[in-house]
Protein backbone atom coordinates (compact mmCIF):
# COMPACT_ATOMS: atom_id res chain seq x y z
CA UNK A 1 0.00 0.00 0.00
CA UNK A 2 1.42 3.58 -0.75
CA UNK A 3 1.85 5.87 2.17
CA UNK A 4 2.19 9.63 2.09
CA UNK A 5 3.95 11.50 4.69
CA UNK A 6 4.50 14.96 4.60
CA UNK A 7 7.71 16.18 4.97
CA UNK A 8 9.87 19.54 5.78
CA UNK A 9 10.10 21.18 2.27
CA UNK A 10 11.69 23.77 0.46
CA UNK A 11 10.17 26.47 -1.51
CA UNK A 12 11.47 28.88 -3.56
CA UNK A 13 11.17 32.92 -2.22
CA UNK A 14 9.19 34.80 -3.86
CA UNK A 15 12.10 37.82 -5.11
CA UNK A 16 14.12 34.39 -6.47
CA UNK A 17 10.54 32.38 -8.59
CA UNK A 18 11.45 34.41 -12.11
CA UNK A 19 14.78 33.25 -12.07
CA UNK A 20 14.80 30.03 -10.24
CA UNK A 21 11.31 27.88 -11.60
CA UNK A 22 11.48 27.96 -15.22
CA UNK A 23 9.23 25.52 -18.46
CA UNK A 24 8.84 21.66 -17.56
CA UNK A 25 12.20 20.25 -18.65
CA UNK A 26 10.12 17.26 -20.58
CA UNK A 27 8.57 20.35 -22.84
CA UNK A 28 11.92 21.05 -24.55
CA UNK A 29 14.42 19.75 -26.51
CA UNK A 30 17.86 18.63 -25.81
CA UNK A 31 18.89 21.57 -27.94
CA UNK A 32 16.36 23.66 -26.33
CA UNK A 33 17.34 22.95 -22.94
CA UNK A 34 21.09 23.92 -23.52
CA UNK A 35 19.73 27.36 -25.08
CA UNK A 36 17.54 28.01 -21.87
CA UNK A 37 20.63 27.17 -19.42
CA UNK A 38 22.96 29.22 -20.53
CA UNK A 39 20.36 32.32 -20.80
CA UNK A 40 19.06 31.46 -17.61
CA UNK A 41 22.11 30.22 -14.67
CA UNK A 42 20.11 30.27 -11.78
CA UNK A 43 17.11 28.44 -13.25
CA UNK A 44 16.67 24.76 -11.59
CA UNK A 45 16.61 23.19 -14.83
CA UNK A 46 20.54 23.27 -14.23
CA UNK A 47 20.39 20.86 -11.72
CA UNK A 48 18.56 18.51 -13.64
CA UNK A 49 21.25 18.17 -16.71
CA UNK A 50 21.53 14.50 -17.87
CA UNK A 51 24.07 13.16 -20.09
CA UNK A 52 21.64 13.37 -23.49
CA UNK A 53 21.72 16.76 -22.76
CA UNK A 54 25.19 17.28 -24.06
CA UNK A 55 26.56 17.20 -28.03
CA UNK A 56 27.56 13.25 -28.85
CA UNK A 57 31.47 14.92 -28.16
CA UNK A 58 30.82 16.64 -25.31
CA UNK A 59 29.13 14.12 -23.15
CA UNK A 60 30.52 14.05 -19.12
CA UNK A 61 30.54 10.65 -17.25
CA UNK A 62 27.74 10.14 -15.36
CA UNK A 63 29.61 10.19 -12.23
CA UNK A 64 30.89 13.60 -13.00
CA UNK A 65 27.48 15.00 -14.32
CA UNK A 66 26.24 13.62 -11.02
CA UNK A 67 28.65 16.01 -8.92
CA UNK A 68 28.14 18.58 -11.00
CA UNK A 69 24.84 18.73 -10.55
CA UNK A 70 24.83 18.40 -6.88
CA UNK A 71 27.30 21.35 -6.86
CA UNK A 72 24.38 23.41 -8.93
CA UNK A 73 22.01 22.45 -5.93
CA UNK A 74 24.27 23.28 -3.58
CA UNK A 75 24.92 27.28 -4.86
CA UNK A 76 21.11 27.38 -5.53
CA UNK A 77 20.55 26.20 -2.11
CA UNK A 78 23.21 28.90 -0.71
CA UNK A 79 22.21 31.77 -3.01
CA UNK A 80 19.01 32.11 -1.02
CA UNK A 81 16.52 31.25 -3.40
CA UNK A 82 15.02 28.51 -0.94
CA UNK A 83 13.68 28.69 2.01
CA UNK A 84 12.59 25.79 4.58
CA UNK A 85 9.34 25.41 5.41
CA UNK A 86 8.72 25.27 9.18
CA UNK A 87 6.68 22.81 9.58
CA UNK A 88 5.85 19.46 7.85
CA UNK A 89 4.02 19.88 4.07
CA UNK A 90 1.81 17.60 1.67
CA UNK A 91 1.37 19.81 -1.64
CA UNK A 92 -1.53 19.19 -4.17
CA UNK A 93 -1.22 20.53 -7.68
CA UNK A 94 -3.33 20.64 -10.91
CA UNK A 95 -2.01 20.86 -14.11
CA UNK A 96 -4.43 21.93 -17.28
CA UNK A 97 -3.30 22.27 -20.65
CA UNK A 98 -5.93 21.50 -23.79
CA UNK A 99 -8.89 20.90 -22.23
CA UNK A 100 -7.17 17.66 -19.84
CA UNK A 101 -6.23 18.31 -15.91
CA UNK A 102 -3.83 16.34 -13.96
CA UNK A 103 -3.76 16.35 -10.51
CA UNK A 104 -0.93 15.29 -8.20
CA UNK A 105 0.65 14.97 -4.78
CA UNK A 106 4.16 16.42 -3.56
CA UNK A 107 4.85 13.93 -0.46
CA UNK A 108 7.51 11.75 1.08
Amino acid sequence: MTQIRAFQPRVVTSEHAGSVVGPAYDSMTPDERRSFRAANPQNYINVMRSVDDFPAGERPAEEQLLQENIDQLGQLLASGAYRQCDQDSVFIYQLSVDGHSQTGIVAE
